[in-house]
């Protein structure tokens, strides 16, 4: 493990944890600026927190990956890049259900 890290090949992990962990702290010491739109209260049948709770904690990690995308190497990007662009639609669309707190399945009406 740490030739890896001696070696340079992660670094990306490093960057990627330590922004993702930093841009959390971040949120939580600011929740009180974007808390009305990102906090989840603390009632109903599936909560397990007992305070209100920030939602975004997606952000963190996306800024955490594209942020060890950059210290990657070559080899690295190739198999990074094509994931976070994957991954992008489903935090775009994770992002926007913790915004607007509208969760649920869409189902196609059944036909008999």
């Amino acid at each position: 493990m740490l030739h890896i890290l001696l070696s340079g090949q992660g670094v990306p992990a490093l960057v990627t944890g330590f922004v993702s962990i930093g841009v959390a702290l971040l949120l939580v010491l600011t929740r009180g600026l974007h808390g009305r739109f990102s906090m989840d209260s603390a009632s109903g049948i599936q909560k397990v927190h007992t305070d209100p709770t920030p939602r975004i904690g997606g952000v963190a990690i996306m800024l955490g990956v594209i942020a060890g995308y950059f210290f990657a190497t070559d080899g690295q990007k190739r198999l990074l890049g094509p994931l976070i662009l994957a991954g992008a639609l489903a935090f775009a669309f994770g992002l926007l259900e913790d915004l607007t707190k509208k969760v649920g399945v869409a189902t196609p009406p059944i036909r008999g």
